[in-house]
């Protein structure tokens, strides 16, 4: 389930935000400051969802690259909105490479604003963490 999870973030990261995910080096990536999670909700025999967790640096390249803006110029509506659409995509690719049922079913995206290095932050157990460029990048499947 991981690699098929990794490899549909792979695919919509480099393809549709010209960004290029690798797995952390040394150690697992460090989530601090202003961030965006995004997440699709999946509707079916079992109900769970599939999300990205992203610092804001992150998530505002994510947005200039999709909208083809200048890094500084995307709004924080369009930085949660391109969020939102990356979640959309990996969690779309992602059910398509497990084969899963036509009876699962995406559901429209959301997000939220919140600080990566809170107390009341805590990453996913079922994920993926990887670094694009200098930024973290958390990728998880949970049950709602």
């Amino acid at each position: 389930m991981l690699e098929n999870l990794k490899a549909a973030t792979f695919e919509v990261f480099e393809s549709m935000f010209f960004l290029f995910p690798e797995p952390p080096l040394l150690e697992p990536p460090v989530f601090k400051g202003p961030g965006v999670q995004a997440w699709v909700p999946v509707q079916g025999p079992r109900a769970f969802r599939i999300g990205l967790t992203v610092p804001q640096s992150l998530a505002r390249k994510m947005a200039a690259n999709f909208l083809g803006l200048a890094t500084n110029d995307p709004t924080v509506e369009q930085i949660r909105d391109a969020v939102q659409e990356g979640a959309n995509m990996v969690a779309g690719s992602f059910l398509a490479r497990e084969g899963a049922s036509p009876a699962f079913h995406l559901q429209p995206p959301q997000s939220r604003l919140l600080d990566l290095g809170s107390p009341l932050f805590r990453l996913s157990l079922n994920h993926l963490l990887l670094l694009v460029d200098d930024d973290s990048l958390e990728v998880f499947v949970e049950k709602i």
